[in-house]
């Protein structure tokens, strides 16, 4: 098992002894004092309370407990590269929390320290300018696909993959995030319901790293909206979306699934997919999951 860090470059939170002195934006740098000083002797969840409206200084999503470092400063780009110069040794790869917001060239300098590394950025849309400086990414273009179209029309579908695969660097593929849910989605239950099994199966047989977020193993629902996509979930040691999680992981390994090339496409109810000389029919119908012991005799032919 590896270690994989999610650090965060793009803001840092009010108490961080940077701010507000630092690589900031500042509008009021009076303002800017006094909410350092709230910060510091007041509980978080009284801040969130009193700081409402535009904050005096540039921000995450106009979040006061989390000022954005200005990157046009070498100071901000010094402390990047610190803090991955600090815990690269201690971890086997990062994930760069809002990546895109951070210049590629910056990254470029920041990463050096985890040369080696398994490192993916956070990516909502296409992080088509920033493979040159960093090659993984979540693959939210594949995401997008699977929400608009899994279980609702096979041919749109493939097509809706193949524009994925067509759009990321075949360099890149083996390192993007693959994924069904996580912290900021509502859960995959929730959104994909009867289709679940089917959407695990496409993201195990595609290149990538395929994530499933806490609680995914035992079909968790919840929402985004209201924060029930994170709330404390009872472990569940054997349930049928387990089982089949287990099997796609080492059928993927067995065969060597991980590195592509691959396209979709669609053959009557079935989505196929052709990886490294493999055929894989993907069911539309839930009924092929039923029996999971022999779901992946099916799946992969």
């Amino acid at each position: 098992m590896g270690l994989v860090l999610d650090v965060v470059l793009y803001h840092v939170g009010l108490r961080n002894p940077l701010f507000p002195g630092g690589p900031f934006i500042l509008r009021s740098p009076e303002l800017a004092r006094l909410a350092k000083e709230a910060a510091v002797r007041m509980p978080r969840e009284v801040l969130r309370e009193l700081m409402v409206g535009e904050p005096p200084y540039e921000t995450f999503l106009k979040v006061w407990l989390m000022p954005r470092l200005d990157y046009s400063r070498l100071e901000a780009v010094e402390y990047a590269r610190r803090v991955a110069e600090h815990w690269a040794p201690h971890v086997d790869g990062f994930r760069l929390d809002v990546a895109h917001g951070v210049p590629p060239e910056v990254w470029a300098e920041v990463l050096r320290p985890a040369w080696g590394r398994y490192v993916f950025g956070e990516h909502m849309g296409n992080p088509a300018p920033f493979y040159s400086t960093v090659r993984g990414f979540t693959a939210y273009m594949l995401y997008g696909a699977l929400t608009e179209w899994l279980g609702k029309d096979v041919g749109k579908l493939a097509e809706a993959v193949n524009r994925y695969i067509a759009l990321t660097p075949p360099t890149s593929l083996p390192h993007m995030n693959t994924f069904l849910e996580n912290h900021d989605l509502d859960r995959a239950a929730t959104v994909f319901g009867g289709a679940l099994e089917m959407g695990y199966a496409i993201i195990y047989s595609l290149p990538g790293v395929p994530s499933v977020y806490a609680g995914g193993e035992c079909a968790e629902e919840g929402k985004a909206a209201d924060h029930t996509n994170r709330r404390p979930y009872t472990p569940c040691p054997d349930t049928p979306v387990r089982q089949l999680l287990t099997r796609l992981y080492k059928t993927r390994r067995d065969l060597r699934l991980n590195r592509g090339p691959a396209w979709a496409e669609a053959k009557g109810s079935s989505l196929m997919i052709r990886v490294a000389g493999t055929q894989i029919a993907i069911e539309e119908k839930r009924a092929l999951f039923s029996n999971t012991e022999q779901s992946l005799e099916l799946l992969y032919k």
